[in-house]
């Protein structure tokens, strides 16, 4: 890039290409003594090979020399990209309208009659200047769209850190003509996590490690300290350039540009390099500035895709390893996630029925019923499967998501369960039929149903059962004062009492009859 809007009007390098030494000293005279530079070709060939040379403002062409023509001259010139962009002005004593018309064919700009006019020969060329001037800004504002937008779409197209560094590098490096280019990332104490290192012609490297002196006395140290862009016009000359040993003959201009976000955190430096002393201007400053902005944003949100996806990641190997069947589905009931254990639990592949709703696929439909018909969320319910297998489900909604139904697998858990409920009734019947023998069915009965935790202490214990049958009870009552036969029973029961207590037994009923 140029800086082609701050030069006057009247400068600028002309070349003058006519193998008259009379037509060429007249015409450069007039030229000079209007503040341009002046160049002489004697002959076509010689002038095609000083405009790649030199690349001069405008070309002044004659038309009629030998061995190779004005016309054939332009032709060529308008065929060579390197040069096909500079104006020409054809000067010919040709007066017909078929010379001026092969002119344009050629690809002449303006044409100018000999004997010229000085004013006009001015004219011509001044506005010409301006012309191309105009072209150059317009063509390196197209550039610098052309690479924002190249940028941008590195920046949509990729979140993955890597890959997108690697794209801006490549696209910034070439935009700007630079032989050498690197980013350095940063993290949040200003050490190097990443470097990405591009040159002409080689292919990307991608590392680590940068040397301690670059990030302390170098380039880099100074932009990380003063969050500046710098322009180093001759590196040999600046002490901020570190040359690192494999790189001792390193020559030429270098630019650094730091990568500030929006809250003005540093989180990476740009720096390119040009074999050329000076050559980097404030319009590269400007533009990799612009470019800076956008990129530091693209990194934070590379970071923060990075520690989502490692955050997913680390859940879905959780989900994973799960004993229980996991499943996710949205507000309309598509399925967004299958687990291994659903999987196996339904005998379906994930990639199958990612997508699919739940009404759909017959073997999830009782988890929609489960939802339409439960009481709430997080109410449990089995579900039979075939080969006797039973899954216990609760389903309950994620904000934002949609459903998340969890099953697990209690086939077991249910055999286990029947099998000690028998165990229980078989133990609970044995105990019947022993008490009954002392009890009669119904007070047995009554025990077994009323004791707190009898059945369920499964403890072995000692029963001593005591009956007393006291016979002739009413002529014992007859043989006896009324305190004495009261003292006798009270002493009777007293003592049956304490056999109880001490076998650690209880006292369920006394009748008398």
């Amino acid at each position: 890039m140029n800086d082609t809007s701050s030069q006057p009007e009247t400068s600028g390098l002309i070349l003058i290409v006519d193998d008259a030494p009379e037509n060429r000293l007249l015409i450069g005279a007039q030229l000079r003594s209007d503040g341009y530079q002046i160049l002489e070709a004697e002959d076509g060939r010689e002038g095609i090979e000083m405009a790649r040379q030199h690349d001069p403002d405008i070309i002044i062409l004659d038309v009629m020399m030998p061995d190779m023509n004005g016309f054939e001259v332009c032709r060529t010139i308008r065929a060579d990209k390197q040069i096909s962009a500079i104006p020409i002005i054809m000067v010919t004593a040709l007066s017909n309208v078929e010379s001026r018309i092969e002119g344009k064919k050629a690809g002449a700009d303006e044409f100018l009659s000999r004997p010229h006019n000085r004013e006009e020969l001015l004219v011509r060329v001044r506005t010409l200047i301006q012309v191309k001037r105009a072209r150059v800004r317009l063509e390196e504002e197209r550039h610098r769209l052309q690479l924002l937008y190249n940028i941008s779409r590195a920046i949509s197209t990729q979140l993955e850190l890597e890959p997108m560094m690697a794209d801006i590098i490549t696209q910034t490096q070439a935009a700007v003509d630079a032989t050498k280019g690197n980013i350095m990332l940063l993290d949040k104490n200003g050490r190097v996590t990443h470097k990405f290192l591009i040159r002409a012609g080689a292919p990307l490297e991608i590392s680590d490690h940068v040397a301690q002196t670059v990030m302390t006395r170098g380039l880099g140290g100074w932009i990380r300290q003063n969050k500046q862009s710098e322009i180093i016009n001759d590196i040999t000359q600046d002490d901020r350039w570190i040359t690192l040993p494999d790189h001792e003959t390193e020559r030429g201009s270098a630019i650094g540009v730091p990568l500030l976000g929006p809250d003005q955190h540093l989180v990476g430096i740009l720096i390119l390099n040009h074999p050329e002393t000076g050559y980097f201007s404030q319009e590269h400053k400007a533009l990799l500035e612009a470019i800076g902005g956008t990129v530091a944003t693209a990194i934070k949100n590379a970071h923060l895709f990075n520690e989502v996806s490692e955050e997913q990641r680390k859940l879905e190997a959780i989900l994973g390893q799960s004993t229980d069947a996991i499943i996710a589905m949205d507000e309309s009931w598509h399925i967004l996630h299958f687990n291994r254990m659903a999987e196996l639990f339904f005998q379906l592949e994930e990639n199958k029925v990612i997508g699919k709703q739940l009404h759909d696929l017959p073997a999830l439909r009782p988890i929609i019923e489960i939802w339409e018909n439960g009481e709430g969320p997080l109410q449990g319910h089995e579900i039979a499967l075939d080969e006797n297998r039973t899954l216990y489900a609760t389903i309950s909604p994620i904000q934002g998501v949609g459903y998340a139904a969890v099953l697990q697998d209690i086939t077991e858990l249910k055999r286990v369960e029947e099998m000690r409920l028998a165990a229980e009734r078989a133990e609970k019947l044995k105990a019947k039929d022993t008490i009954a023998r002392y009890l009669g069915p119904n007070l047995a009965e009554h025990v077994l149903n009323n004791v707190p935790g009898l059945m369920a202490q499964r403890q072995r214990r000692h029963a001593v059962v005591m009956f007393a049958d006291l016979r002739d009870s009413t002529r014992f009552t007859r043989q006896f004062e009324a305190d004495e036969v009261i003292t006798r029973y009270n002493e009777f029961f007293t003592r049956m009492t304490e056999v109880v207590y001490k076998f650690e037994g209880t006292i369920f009923e006394l009748t008398g009859g």
